[in-house]
């Protein structure tokens, strides 16, 4: 340890227990809607916990290893693609499951990638065709006996001709393509379409779409919207009971740490010896004014790269920090 570490360390630990000084709590400031945050290793969305007035509970979507789906989520398009999450974790067949808003994620272990469920192939299976047909206008798939026998081109090319019958749709289908995203993979082969007077429907083998010729309050006129597989699949229990539930996050919100615990915390730890009373900079930098994100602000209070001592877990918690950055962020610039 050089010198002038010591030094400061030795001041640091001398002046914490003399600094009294207190201001009034700060305002936290209006965070309903803050409905998605960072967790380790992932994101917690709330959007789909199935009540709009908490931000409580929801799903989380990580890295682990058992399946690296936070990575595999953002690779497919996020929730633009896919919709929020649904579900938890399960098992299917054998495989680890996630359920989002318009497919269902599986983890194949041995390529060390994820890719969609063949969801409506396996409503099917489950007998969920005439709930299907009757109450939520999906067609039932065609028999396709003429692609017994047939090469995989062949098969690819019966399929695709459902997609003549409309433009929109068929333009829909392969939009995947400008996102260098393969359609087939991604959709599955089209295995039936149906015209239900009000909306055309395309049923796939991984997701559905909707052309709507009247005005409805999720789509305008001549619009194509991918039908919420992941939501029929919790509605017909093609995903378990347990993992339908939303759950509490790992680690709460940036927005949620409180600006008061955080001016006390912020003192009780010292950094005013450095960084000033009202964070405005000294012997450390300012902090007042920065928007810096909770990962940055958290390793530099871990692993500092100056002469800032360290602060371990035991010396002060995440949720300190946090508490910490809210009230930083809480203060208006001193000139």
């Amino acid at each position: 340890m050089t010198l002038k570490r010591l030094t400061h360390l030795l001041l640091h630990l001398a002046l914490v227990a003399l600094v009294t000084a207190s201001a009034p709590p700060r305002p936290q400031g209006d965070l309903t809607d803050v409905r998605d945050w960072g967790i380790p290793q992932g994101h917690f969305y709330t959007q789909t916990n199935g009540t709009a007035e908490s931000n409580e509970l929801g799903y989380a979507v990580i890295d682990d290893d058992a399946a690296l789906f936070w990575t595999s989520f953002q690779d497919l398009g996020g929730f633009q693609a896919l919709g929020y999450p649904v579900s938890q974790r399960f098992q299917f067949k054998g495989l680890v499951a996630q359920a989002f808003q318009k497919g269902i994620l599986l983890w194949d272990q041995r390529s060390q990638s994820a890719y969609l469920m063949n969801l409506f192939d396996e409503l099917s299976a489950a007998g969920a065709d005439p709930f299907l047909e009757t109450h939520r206008f999906i067609p039932r798939s065609n028999a396709w006996t003429e692609d017994a026998g047939q090469p995989w081109q062949v098969i690819v090319a019966n399929h695709l001709a459902l997609l003549e019958e409309d433009a929109a749709i068929k333009a829909a289908y392969f939009a995947e393509s400008s996102h260098g995203r393969d359609p087939i993979t991604f959709n599955g082969l089209p295995m039936g379409i149906k015209d239900y007077g009000d909306v055309i429907v395309l049923r796939a083998q991984r997701r559905a779409f909707q052309l709507w010729k009247i005005e409805t309050p999720w789509a305008s006129v001549g619009q194509v919207v991918v039908v919420n597989g992941g939501d029929l699949a919790k509605e017909l229990n093609l995903i378990p009971a347990p993992a339908q539930a939303p759950v509490a996050s790992p680690v709460p919100p940036l927005g949620y740490g409180d600006p008061a615990q955080g001016e006390t915390a912020y003192r009780a730890a010292g950094c005013v010896l450095c960084h000033g009373l009202q964070a405005e900079g000294g012997i450390g930098p300012a902090l007042v004014g920065r928007r810096l994100g909770f990962a940055r602000f958290l390793n530099a209070v871990r692993e500092p790269s100056d002469v800032m001592p360290a602060y371990l877990d035991e010396q002060i918690t995440d949720q300190e920090v946090r508490h910490i950055l809210a009230y930083v962020q809480s203060l208006a610039a001193v000139p």
